[in-house]
């Protein structure tokens, strides 16, 4: 006979360790690399399928264990680390050999999952080398570089990975408007720098550039400009009297601004710290245009201010650097492209952009450093990292990013705009013009009044077709919104900067947006705007140091001029340092997340949302540390604050927000 109440005091205890079991993640499926795949990556790209539980909660993340190993038993662990995206990438080159990994899912809530199966994959050598014939005493090597690559690229026409080697030198070249590293349509190939130093002549000229590349490594290159140099560095004599003329004086060795390549590419001016290179100087606009500038006696030089009162920012001895950039080149330009890595590349100056990406997927920037060479004040003049429109975002890892005229770290999308609304009487459907267009099915996209900052319809592409006329035939999976802005017939005018394009009803999609970026163990330093922004669905950004960024170290705006944007969703935002970060004139603070419209501030609608701030330390940056504007569900967690060795309270501005958490 059943002692029922003993049966009924077991059942109470089985029942939630029944219940905890039924409760673990399953073992996540492996898709990349998939079991006996043979690559000669050195970097692969490991993927597997999300947990169901993923992005459900911004205060219960979930997050994967991944391991790498010699062995099928995992006795001869290679690399482990905890990730909380459903993709890995291992931050330095495998070498040579079979390799096993696995991987499990873990939720807050409890013990993690068991393993995967391990799978196993082989990096191989490539399938074949070229080496450049390098000479240190020729003036210029571009033509045998070139000869390496049409080499290189004969090689693997037949689908054949390549290495090319670059012995070890300096590597010179003279072509205004051109990169050392021509890859048009290039794929399966490594480009191995050896600790080789590029100069390029001009400043219009980069380091490599291509469209529709894949499957490509970059790795042991350093860049600088002496030729014609990127920035011009120089001190204040005097301000006159009304505030708008500044005099100046260039330092010893740099050209004057009557240079041709300095008018030029002459862009705006901005005031550096007394002693710290690189630093901004501090309560101050980040940058500062002119409308004329003028040669005086005694090598003075005259600056006319655009603004009539900007001369007060000035102050005799003041030093500063004025940027090199209108018609520069990017250092390293990847467009359409798909599964690029930058490994231990060094950058001293760069004209514009460093590693850019448009309109691609995955991008790799792993241990690279921007560097203050010596007798300078400032390194590059534009983005570290600069993608738009990827499918899934970059990679960022164990980089040394400072002195940067723009931002640390960019992450944006644009948006298409429509010609016509429900053509045929279709309510799904409208007609969009090519600017920007990169919608396809499956796609999901957000309707956007710019205006106001209203998000009007978020919803997904059904199909999408061409038309003869250029334009694209897109319908929906839900009806149209009312009241659409549209052009017609109308040419689109300004599809950059302030014009007609920012003002009328916008799709933005959000399946291309830079999603699935990773950005973790960087410094940022020195920053002229913003270390980190982005406009991104899904994404991490945990264990870096920001010091130094003059307007915030973290940050999603959209900045609907531009325009850039959408809007960032599911973002984790953990473990990060913040010093001295948000003193510029401006700032927004430390850490912002501020939604706009064109003519509103905050926007009326609510873009940004499943945001998780945990764990962060933010030392001496002013109060706000984090500002939120039309945001919502955003959970604030363990963070701490010291202002001059004093223990504070995190200080959270809010306006037109929605459901936020704040725990110390």
């Amino acid at each position: 006979m059943i002692n029922r109440q003993r049966f009924n005091w077991l059942a109470a205890l089985l029942v939630p360790l029944v219940s905890a079991v039924a409760a673990l993640p399953e073992a996540p499926a492996v898709r990349t690399p998939a079991p006996g795949t043979r690559t000669f990556l050195p970097f692969p790209h490991f993927t597997w399928a999300a947990d169901s539980q993923a992005f459900l909660s911004v205060a219960a993340p979930v997050h994967y264990d991944i391991q790498i190993a010699a062995d099928r038993a995992f006795k001869n662990v290679i690399d482990e680390d905890t990730v909380c995206l459903n993709r890995y990438i291992h931050d330095r080159p495998l070498q040579p050999g079979m390799y096993f990994w696995r991987i499990r899912a873990g939720r807050s809530d409890g013990a993690p999952g068991g393993w995967s199966e391990p799978a196993d994959f082989t990096v191989t050598p490539c399938d074949k080398e070229v080496q450049v014939a390098y000479d240190a005493s020729a003036p210029d090597h571009l033509a045998a570089v070139d000869a390496a690559l049409a080499k290189a690229r004969e090689l693997g026409a037949s689908g054949a990975s390549v290495r090319v080697v670059f012995p070890k030198g300096t590597y010179r070249f003279d072509a205004a408007g051109k990169p050392l590293l021509n890859l048009e349509n290039m794929r399966n190939l490594i480009l191995d720098g050896g600790g080789s130093l590029v100069l390029p002549a001009r400043y219009q000229s980069g380091l490599s550039k291509g469209t529709h590349l894949s499957n490509v490594v970059l790795m042991g290159f350093a860049v600088d400009y002496r030729s014609e140099k990127t920035f011009l560095q120089g001190r204040v004599v005097r301000v006159d009297e009304k505030g708008q003329r500044v005099l100046v004086r260039l330092e010893p060795g740099e050209p004057d601004y009557e240079t041709p390549y300095v008018k030029q590419g002459l862009a705006f001016l901005s005031l550096l710290d007394p002693q710290v290179y690189g630093r901004l100087k501090t309560d101050v606009a980040n940058a500062f245009f002119f409308e004329k500038i003028a040669k005086e006696p005694d090598g003075v030089w005259a600056l006319t201010l655009r603004s009539r009162h900007g001369g007060a920012f000035f102050k005799p001895g003041d030093r500063f650097v004025h940027f090199i950039r209108e018609k520069g080149a990017a250092l390293n330009a990847f467009a359409s492209s798909a599964n690029i890595t930058c490994y231990d590349m060094t950058s001293y100056a760069a004209s514009s952009l460093h590693y850019v990406g448009i309109e691609g997927s995955v991008l790799n920037v792993l241990h690279c450093q921007w560097k203050i060479a010596d007798g300078r004040w400032f390194s590059g003049n534009a983005d570290g990292v600069h993608c738009r429109g990827y499918a899934v975002g970059p990679w960022v890892e164990g980089c040394d990013i400072q002195a940067i005229g723009d931002d640390g770290i960019a992450l944006y999308a644009r948006p298409c705009c429509i010609a016509y609304a429900q053509p045929d009487a279709q309510k799904n459907a409208c007609v969009c013009k090519p600017d920007f267009f990169n919608l396809d099915a499956g796609d999901e996209v957000s309707f956007f009044n710019p205006l106001e900052g209203q998000i009007l319809r978020e919803c997904r592409v059904a199909s999408v077709a061409k038309q003869a006329d250029g334009n694209c035939r897109v319908t929906f999976d839900q009806e149209l919104p009312e009241h659409l802005s549209v052009f017609g017939d109308q040419p689109v005018k300004a599809t950059i900067g302030d014009g007609d394009f920012q003002r009328r009803t916008q799709i933005w999609n959000r399946s291309k947006s830079c999603g699935d970026f990773v950005i973790r163990h960087n410094t940022v330093r020195n920053i002229r705007r913003f270390g980190t922004v982005f406009r991104a669905r899904r994404g991490v950004v945990e264990d870096n140091t920001y010091t130094a960024a003059s307007s915030s170290g973290i940050i999603f705006v959209n900045e609907p001029s531009y325009p850039n944007g959408l809007y960032c969703s599911d973002i984790l935002i953990r473990n990060n340092t913040f010093a001295d970060c948000a003193f510029e004139r401006a700032p927004r603070g430390a850490v912002a997340m501020v939604f706009l419209g064109f003519d509103k501030e905050p926007a009326l609608g609510l873009g940004p949302r499943r945001i998780l701030i945990e764990n962060n330390v933010f030392t001496d940056c002013p109060n706000p540390e984090v500002t939120l504007g039309s945001s919502r569900d955003v959970v604030l967690r363990g963070n701490g604050v010291t202002r001059k060795g004093n223990a504070e309270p995190l200080y959270v501005k809010q306006t037109n927000t929605v459901d936020i958490v704040v725990t110390q």
